[in-house]
C-alpha cells in the first residue's frame, strides 16, 4: 500500500473536501483527485462517493480511515522519536539542481548548513533542462519550471516564483506593443528543446509557439546574445536589472503577461531522513536570499 496515497486519502476525509485538502497539502486539486482515483484502483475498491458539492465515505472507506488514523499517527510519532534520538544529523545527503541555479547564494547556504551539521556529507549534482530524468536519484531535487509539474513528481513543495518578461536590444526592437501571436514571426533566443512560451491569459496558461536559430542553456550567454541583438529572450526580471539601467536591453510589451518561473522542491517520500528534513527547513528559512540566478 502506498503510504503517501493513504495520507492524501485521510487528508481529504479530515478536510471534508478535495479543495480544502488540496490547500492543506499544498497540491493542485486535480492532482489530489487523480491520486485518490489511483489509490482506489490500486486497492480495487471505491473509498469515497464524490459529487460536485460533497464527499461521502463508502463502507470500505470508513473501515480504512478508522485503521489509517492510528497508523499514520504512530508513523509520525516514530519519525519524531527517531529525530529526537538522533540529536546530530549525519550521513550522505544527495541533492539535484538545475544548471545556473543561484550559484553564489546556493553555495553559501550549503556551506552554512554543513558548518552547523559537521557529520553530514553533501553531494550536489546538476541536470540540464527543466526537470531531471529521475528524482529518485537524489534525496532532494530543485526544479525551475513554468506551469504544472509532471504527475510523477508526487511530493513537491513550492518555494518561490520569479517574474519573467520578454526583452530585446533597443537598436533592433522598440517598446511598442508586441502581440504574443506575432512571436511566431520573430527570432527568439531559446533554451535547448524549447519551442513554446507560456503566457497567462484570463487566468489560464496559453502556450505560444516560438522558434529561433540559437538555443542556449547558460543564462549569462543568453543575456549576452539578447544584448547583441540576436533575438528576443524570455528572462527573469531581476537577472537583467543592470542591462535595463544601462539601456542595453528594453522590456517588450506583450498582450498577456509571461508566466512566472517557479522554484519547487521535490523529494522522494514524505518520510525523509533527518538530514534531509533539516536541510529543507534550513533552506526555506534562507530562501529570501535567492534573487538573480546569475549569482
Amino acid at each position: 500500500m502506498d503510504l503517501n496515497s493513504l495520507a492524501i486519502f485521510v487528508a481529504v476525509v479530515d478536510a471534508g473536501s478535495l479543495t480544502a485538502a488540496a490547500s492543506r497539502l499544498n497540491m493542485p486539486k486535480s492532482k489530489v483527485s487523480r491520486r485518490l482515483s489511483q489509490f482506489e484502483a490500486q486497492l480495487e475498491v471505491r473509498l469515497l462517493t464524490r459529487t460536485t458539492r460533497s464527499i461521502t465515505l463508502t463502507e470500505q472507506g470508513r473501515a480504512l480511515v478508522a485503521r489509517a488514523h492510528p497508523l499514520l499517527s504512530e508513523l509520525e510519532q516514530l519519525e519524531d522519536s527517531i529525530a529526537t534520538s538522533q540529536s546530530v544529523a549525519e550521513g550522505m545527503l544527495f541533492i539535484q539542481t538545475p544548471c545556473d541555479f543561484f550559484p553564489n547564494q546556493f553555495a553559501d547556504i550549503c556551506l552554512e548548513f554543513l558548518e552547523q551539521h559537521p557529520k553530514v556529507d553533501l553531494t550536489i549534482g546538476q541536470f540540464s533542462g527543466h526537470t531531471p530524468q529521475n528524482i529518485d536519484d537524489s534525496d532532494i531535487t530543485f526544479v525551475l519550471h513554468q506551469g504544472a509539474l509532471p504527475d510523477s513528481f508526487h511530493n513537491a513543495k513550492s518555494l518561490m516564483s520569479m517574474q519573467q518578461s520578454l526583452y530585446g536590444a533597443p537598436r533592433r526592437y522598440t517598446r511598442d506593443q508586441l502581440l504574443s501571436s506575432e512571436l511566431a514571426d520573430q527570432q527568439c533566443l531559446l533554451e535547448p528543446g524549447e519551442n513554446t512560451w507560456l503566457f497567462t491569459k484570463r487566468g489560464q496558461l496559453n502556450a505560444v509557439r516560438v522558434s529561433g536559430r540559437m538555443a542556449i542553456s547558460n543564462q549569462k550567454l543568453l543575456i549576452e546574445a539578447c544584448v547583441s541583438g540576436l533575438g528576443i529572450a524570455k528572462l527573469v526580471d531581476v537577472d537583467v536589472e543592470t542591462q535595463l539601467r544601462s539601456g542595453s536591453l528594453i522590456k517588450l510589451l506583450t498582450s498577456n503577461p509571461v508566466e512566472a518561473l517557479s522554484l519547487t522542491l521535490l523529494f522522494r517520500s514524505q518520510f525523509l531522513p533527518v538530514r534531509a528534513r533539516l536541510f529543507i527547513d534550513f533552506f526555506q528559512s534562507h530562501v529570501g536570499r535567492l534573487s538573480s540566478r546569475l549569482g
